[in-house]
């Protein structure tokens, strides 16, 4: 269910999930369908999501199995927003982001590096209004975090880019879902550095001295040093176990 904030209009989408079903069965059989009954519903629910992350000034309401799976309320607040897509734990732990610049215009917010997942998948950004993949947003993005974050650990973030048109190639994927830009060294140094500045000042000291602070109270046995600079890193309590790590201690 779909409805602008203050226009009474209201837009219907009924049955999404069976019609997939219904036409699949003609194609694969009863078996195949019951199969992909788990995905189906994961691929609308993931689209729901991104329209409603890509459009914060309507009303979003999802649901499944006669569950409301989601209800966003069109209010315009993007922490709202992330409150009703992903949930109380990650809407209480980001950090915001307004920033005008020479390449583009962005808002919304990113997650603290206590937040993170095995994957690229809670990356949401959007340019234009458009939700897309970008893989150098998404190095930008990353490399910024780089010093704060575990190996093979990906940050939250609900990013909103204003681009020129003249910056932007939106025709590199039939989908276009893939873009490019017109001055992609010069974009990522200044996403970069825009998430690096916001983390580095939530946390009051460059990752290399952080670093050292963790490495020296290690080598002297430390750990009251050692937790209070890990947490200032990662925003949550260490666990004792991670301090035996020989990569985590080298890294």
């Amino acid at each position: 269910i779909v409805g602008r904030r203050g226009s009474g209009k209201t837009v219907l989408a009924v049955n999404i999930v069976k019609a997939i079903q219904k036409s699949r069965k003609m194609k694969h059989g009863k078996v195949a369908i019951v199969k992909a009954e788990a995905l189906n519903n994961k691929n609308v629910s993931d689209i729901v999501e991104k329209l409603a992350l890509s459009h914060p000034f309507i009303s979003f309401k999802f649901i499944n199995n006669n569950q409301t799976k989601l209800h966003t309320s069109g209010n315009g607040k993007y922490k709202d927003l992330i409150y009703h897509v992903f949930g109380r734990e990650f809407a209480s732990s980001v950090l915001d982001i307004d920033y005008q610049g020479t390449n583009f215009k962005v808002t919304g917010y990113i997650g603290k590096p206590s937040i993170t997942r095995g994957n690229r998948a809670y990356e949401n950004y959007f340019i234009n209004g458009r939700y897309v993949k970008s893989a150098l947003i998404s190095k930008a993005i990353e490399d910024a975090y780089k010093n704060y974050l575990m190996q093979h650990k990906y940050p939250f973030t609900v990013l909103y880019f204003e681009f020129e048109g003249e910056d932007l190639d939106i025709n590199v994927h039939p989908t276009k879902m893939e873009l490019r830009f017109s001055h992609n060294q010069e974009v990522y140094n200044e996403l970069q550095k825009v998430i690096y500045d916001k983390l580095s000042i939530i946390i009051n000291k460059t990752p290399k001295q952080i670093a050292d602070n963790i490495y020296y109270a290690l080598n002297h046995r430390n750990k009251s040093i050692a937790k209070n600079n890990f947490e200032k890193i990662f925003g949550y309590s260490y666990d004792n176990k991670i301090f035996t790590n020989k990569e985590f201690i080298e890294e």
